[in-house]
């Protein structure tokens, strides 16, 4: 944007903080930033490190503008941006299921091993996984998503969807073990109706658990 034009829009934010009893702290940040501050540019090329697209300690709205950007970079297709972008800001979801859609799917594969910490990024990478057609490696990371953390209600909807998806696949085992796990985090007489169905002869030892 020309000087005048940030000059007039900064004005402008600040006569609104002022007024509203609010905070625009990130709008003022991504005007005064633009597309041109060093550091940002720096990760757009490539250079990721640990204090991602920030010359001092990232401020507390870093993650949301980081996904306003991404957004943004999305539509105009700058995809090796958007992914540098992503990594650097530890926008792991997105990075990961941009992998997926871009069909890098090794990729994927090798950065959830280290990147991947929440129920909520595997779910997401797996059901990205299973659109793509790539199911055996959807459960690989669904199973691996129920030793991470997440609330309770997604982690029996990640439960729930890894037991029908290793239902499909013949995987009778683990549709068992996540139909369990799905169980004990939210019980239900229909989840432990289909337990009883999965475990078959072995019922028995399983009930009493």
């Amino acid at each position: 944007l020309p000087d005048e034009q940030k000059a007039e829009l900064q004005m402008q934010l600040e006569e609104w903080q002022d007024q509203l009893g609010g905070s625009f702290e990130m709008s003022l940040a991504a005007l005064d930033q633009g597309w041109d501050y060093p550091a940002l540019q720096r990760v757009l090329q490539g250079s990721v490190t640990e204090q991602g697209a920030w010359d001092d300690e990232a401020p507390y709205f870093a993650g949301d503008l980081a996904a306003i950007r991404l957004r943004i970079l999305d539509r105009q297709n700058r995809q090796e941006e958007y992914l540098h972008l992503a990594e650097a800001e530890s926008q792991t979801l997105l990075y990961l299921t941009k992998l997926t859609n871009l069909g890098r799917i090794d990729e994927a594969m090798n950065a959830a091993k280290t990147d991947m910490t929440t129920a909520e990024e595997a779910f997401a990478l797996a059901q990205a996984l299973r659109e793509h057609q790539h199911v055996s490696e959807a459960l690989q990371i669904a199973r691996a998503g129920l030793t991470l953390t997440g609330s309770e209600y997604r982690i029996h909807e990640l439960a729930t969807w890894t037991s029908d998806l290793a239902e499909g696949l013949g995987d009778s085992a683990t549709a068992l073990t996540a139909r369990i796990t799905a169980f004990k985090t939210k019980p239900s007489f229909k989840d432990y109706r289909k337990i009883e169905d999965l475990a078959g002869k072995t019922w028995s030892k399983v009930r009493s658990d």
